[in-house]
């Protein structure tokens, strides 16, 4: 039993590594979200331009509030579209949008997050023009990274 127990912790540990590393994101079709812009219910698809990030955080997310330099940095340089969607109250939305000097649009969405099937945060989409999800991501992402730059034209052109 000694001989084994290692390999099977082992065994455990690089499962566990393989599904955190790819997992994938819940299917969501954007087009149905709703978000709320001053209390009134209006469909997120609306607010969409030419595709899009769509970024669903918590204010209490750790991970979630890492990313936020970073998609701030991706806003300003108009690279894409950046939306951020949480069920957070609309006082802890504009307390993270003043943390880190937000610009990019952040929206409350009418129900929880798991409702919508958001289970892990951060959760991120990239959304064509069509609105059509192209790509996912879950947890904490290098938005700066050379991987993303380079293929994010590509995922926002797929249809």
């Amino acid at each position: 039993m000694k001989k084994v127990l290692p390999y099977l912790i082992f065994g455990l540990i690089a499962t566990a590594f393989l599904y955190w590393k790819y997992r994938v994101a819940p299917s969501i079709d954007h087009q149905d979200i709703q978000v709320l812009i001053d209390g009134k219910p209006t469909s997120l698809n609306s607010q969409i331009q030419e595709g899009a990030l769509i970024n669903y955080y918590a204010s209490w997310c750790g991970d979630c509030l890492k990313e936020m330099d970073a998609l701030q940095q991706l806003h300003a340089s108009g690279t894409i579209q950046v939306i951020g969607l949480t069920d957070d109250s609309p006082a802890k939305i504009e307390a993270i949008r003043k943390k880190f000097n937000l610009t990019f649009p952040c929206y409350q969405i009418p129900s929880e997050l798991k409702d919508q099937g958001i289970n892990v945060l951060p959760t991120t989409y990239i959304i064509n023009a069509d609105g059509e999800t192209t790509k996912s991501f879950i947890g904490a992402q290098d938005w700066n990274s050379e991987e993303f730059m380079n293929n994010y034209p590509t995922w926002l052109s797929l249809q």
